[in-house]
């Protein structure tokens, strides 16, 4: 029997969220976003940086973002669970659904949304 989600579990989905998409959000918004920021504060990271290189940044910001939604991921704050991969993240696997030859799985509820 499948334990409910938790909030746990929902906090560190949306974390496994913002450190797979904060590349896109540097693509778009042509910026690090404040969290970004604040993660790398916290964790002693630093970038290496010239003057001109944000305004280099805010410059090059995208005009389209294409991805793929043909892919399933679930995460949970049980740490034992088994990984599994995506097109571009990984998370755990989803036990409800078969993988491909290449381990993909893919949901065919959200393919379809």
């Amino acid at each position: 029997m499948r334990r409910p989600a938790t909030r746990a579990d929902v906090r560190v989905a949306q974390l496994q969220d913002k450190s797979n998409l904060f590349f896109t959000d540097v693509q778009v918004c042509g910026e690090y976003p404040k969290y970004l920021n604040r993660y790398f504060k916290e964790n002693g990271i630093e970038l290496s940086m010239e003057p001109e290189d944000e305004a280099e940044i805010k410059k090059g910001t995208v005009d389209y973002l294409g991805f793929s939604c043909y892919m399933s991921t679930v995460t949970s704050d049980v740490s034992k669970v088994k990984k599994a991969s995506g097109n571009f993240a990984m998370g755990e696997l989803n036990s409800y659904l078969e993988a491909s030859d290449w381990g993909l799985q893919i949901d065919p509820v959200v393919a379809c949304l």
